[in-house]
Order: structure tokens, then sequence, then C-alpha cells
């Protein structure tokens, strides 16, 4: 068990989150992504230029009433907010990144303090799975979530647009872009891309894009898939995407391009060849010709073979831990 910072929580005031306060979970936060973004120097700068961002995300959460604040001796000293909706069928309460943070002295307290109380309120809506993004270096949340039953869910990862080197030709496998012409080969796909992720132990729901929404992503400028081939078969994929817009659940803007929403597949019998490496080869390739410094992606941690593969050639920066309270609680 972690021992909690020593502090007088007799001084601790837990109260909603209000407009008067994002000033203080502004600054909280903002000091806890500069130190962040000394170990993960792909995360944008973005964050830090201005307030409006983190207000807009913010403020929907203070007109709902789920949000609170933490002081101490007067001082506002942590701050947490969630967004509450149907989740995979489950009512989910999601704990986005930008939706807490607290002073590094008494960090543990803080957020003991308040995610009991959130919980205690979500719990009582008949809320009961819970989903806390955090960064990957704080070990220490980390582990404290963990005793309270969250286990790792989703990873968030960056990585810059340094070449990779060549590997050895695989066998008989060529990699091209793909263009319209491909996109019936990347449709009888989906079938067997849906069931890979619904079998056991994953057991994931894989929504797949029309052919319609294939081949508007095939015309677009800022979107290009790379495919693997065994003669005229596509054995495999992978997509990019450059968008315009900022994205404060995974802290994307439009210097980072990101693998969606096709993401990735290469069929089992291709695995563990140099597939993968190739694809990504040609992706960071595409991405050195735009105007990006970055590229994300986010994989699901039950996904062996991403969870194997992607680590490799990203850094993983954020961590979304997933829990769900008994369900005899709901009473």
């Amino acid at each position: 068990m972690h021992k909690l910072e020593a502090i007088d929580r007799s001084l601790l005031h837990v109260e909603p989150l209000k407009r008067e306060h994002i000033p203080e979970a502004w600054r909280l936060w903002t000091a806890q992504y500069r130190a962040v973004r000394q170990r993960y120097e792909y995360l944008p700068q973005t964050w830090l230029d201005a307030t409006a961002p983190f207000s807009s995300d913010i403020e929907p959460r203070i007109e709902a009433g789920s949000g609170v604040v933490l002081a101490y001796r007067g001082e506002i000293v942590g701050y947490m907010a969630c967004d509450v909706f149907d989740f995979h069928g489950d009512r989910t309460a999601i704990f986005q990144i930008m939706a807490h943070a607290a002073d590094p002295a008494c960090q543990l307290v803080a957020y003991s303090e308040l995610y009991t109380c959130l919980s205690q309120r979500l719990v009582e809506q008949g809320c009961l799975n819970h989903i806390v993004t955090a960064f990957a270096g704080d070990e220490a949340l980390q582990a404290y979530l963990f005793e309270l039953g969250f286990g790792l869910y989703v990873v968030d990862c960056y990585r810059d647009l340094q070449p990779i080197p060549p590997s050895p030709e695989v066998n008989g496998v060529w990699v091209r872009r793909a263009t319209p012409v491909d996109a019936d080969g990347l449709i009888a796909l989906w079938p067997e891309v849906t069931a890979y992720y619904a079998a056991a132990p994953m057991f994931l729901r894989n929504e797949r894009t029309s052919k319609a929404e294939l081949l508007e992503l095939l015309a677009s400028p800022q979107y290009a898939v790379f495919v693997a081939l065994v003669g005229e078969d596509i054995v495999g994929f992978m997509g990019a995407r450059c968008h315009d817009e900022k994205d404060a659940i995974t802290l994307k803007d439009p210097t980072a391009a990101t693998l969606d929403p096709l993401g990735a597949y290469i069929q089992q019998a291709y695995r563990g060849r140099g597939v993968g490496k190739s694809l990504l080869r040609q992706v960071v390739e595409w991405g050195r010709q735009q105007a990006i410094t970055s590229i994300h992606v986010d994989f699901e941690s039950a996904n062996r073979y991403g969870n194997q593969f992607w680590p490799k050639h990203f850094v993983p920066t954020l961590y979304s831990v997933r829990r769900h309270v008994n369900s005899d609680m709901r009473a």
C-alpha cells in the first residue's frame, strides 16, 4: 500500500468546480504538463499556449456539475471532473487527461479526496464504470489507481519522424500506397479484422469503415493508406491522417498525424515477419512530407499483437485505466 502524504486532512475542503476556479486549475494542469513534456518531448506544445482550449474543455463539466476542487488552507491544490455517457452498454464516467491535476506536494491525498467524493456521487447515480487517463510516467498515481481496482485499458503513444531503418525484405511481400482501386481488397478484410478483435481474450468491438467512407479517405490529401501485398492480394494495411483540429482526449493537435480511422492490421500468417515495420516505415516517410512533427497511435492493452508492436516504435505517453464497481452496489 502507498502511504499517502502526511497532511492534516481536517484542513482540506472539497467543493464544486466553478468558473472562478479555472485559472487555478489551469495553473495546476500546465505545471504538470510542463514537467511531463521534459520527459515526453513529442507531446504538442500547443496545450500550454493559451487557456482557451482548457476552458472550453472544462466548462461543460462545470455546467453539468460533474467536477470538484480541493482546497487546503484556502488554496486550490487539486481538481477533478468527468464526463458521463453510455460506453459499450455501460453508464460510464471518463476522467480525461485535462480533467484532473493536483499539486505534486500532496498529489495522492488530493486524488484520494477528489475521487472519493466524485465516485460516491457516481455510484449513487448508478454509474459503475470509471475510466481515468493519466500520464504514463506518473507511477505513484498509477499505483494508487491499481490499488483501487483499476486495470490498464488503452495506451496512447507518440513518436518523432526519425526514419525507420530498413529491415530485410519479407519474402514475397511488397508495400505501396493504396489507391481507390484497392478499396474492394481492403473491404474484403473487414470481417477478418472484426473477428480478430471480437475473439478471446480481447472481446473488443471494432467498427469498420464503409466503402463510401473509405473512398473518401483514399481521395483526401490529408490521409494515406499503405498496403502490404502478396501478388495482388492485400495481407495488411496501415493508415495515417493529418487533421486541423485539436483533441483534448489524446492531446493531438495539427502538428501530430494519427493512425486512424483505419488503424492497422496484418493477417496472422504474416505477423512477426517485419510487415508491420515496413508499413510503418512508409507512414513515417509520408509524415516527413507533411507539416507535422510527430505521429500518434492508441491501442487497447488487450490487443496482444498491438501491445508487442507499437511500444517498439512509439513512446507510451498516456495510460487509460478502467474500473467496474460491483454491480450490487447499484442499489
